[in-house]
């Protein structure tokens, strides 16, 4: 298991709207070099907002995230998915 199976995937984290999840711990980002995209931990990513042209960060919301923000509907990652993709 990786990071990447506990967070939606990125076409959905690009849909959250902006500054919901503000403070999730992880993130969708790039690499500078080679723009692949992966999951890091915010307080890793912190040192690039003051970058000229950094690369976007998305936030990536875990299902607890979610839970504690928006309470238990269903609890599960599906029921959470399907949410994210009616933003």
């Amino acid at each position: 298991m990786t990071v990447e199976d506990l967070v939606p995937p990125l076409e959905l984290c690009q849909q959250i709207p902006a500054g919901e999840f503000a403070d999730s711990a992880f993130v969708w980002t790039q690499e500078c070099g080679t723009k692949e995209w992966f999951v890091g931990h915010r307080e890793d990513l912190d040192c690039r907002k003051n970058v000229v042209n950094a690369p976007p960060v998305y936030p990536a919301p875990t299902l607890a995230e979610w839970v504690s923000r928006h309470g238990n509907k269903g609890g599960d990652k599906d029921e959470y998915l399907r949410f994210l993709m009616t933003i």
